[in-house]
């Protein structure tokens, strides 16, 4: 099995279509065309309410692909040579 995880920064659920079929979340806004992005995620597992411990970018990636626990605990640093991250 092959297993990409796609990690986007400064990008809101709410500006790709996937998650809103197209139309804009927003009354008086137009909807955001992602039609990319959408294509990809109608062949793909999306995942509607995934929550990390941590905000911050490197912490937050850490826990996603370690299952571990970053704040405090841990230094802000990319994953070392001894982290286990998901077994595949």
């Amino acid at each position: 099995m092959n297993l990409i995880v796609l990690v986007l920064d400064s990008l809101r659920q709410d500006h790709v279509g996937l998650y809103h079929r197209g139309r804009s979340p927003f009354p008086d806004v137009p909807a955001t065309r992602t039609p990319t992005l959408d294509a990809f995620g109608h062949d793909s597992i999306v995942f509607g309410n995934a929550y990390p411990e941590a905000l911050p970018t490197i912490p937050a990636r850490y826990v996603l692909m370690t299952g571990q626990r970053a704040l405090p605990f841990r230094p802000w640093a990319p994953l070392q040579a001894g982290d286990l991250t998901h077994p595949a």
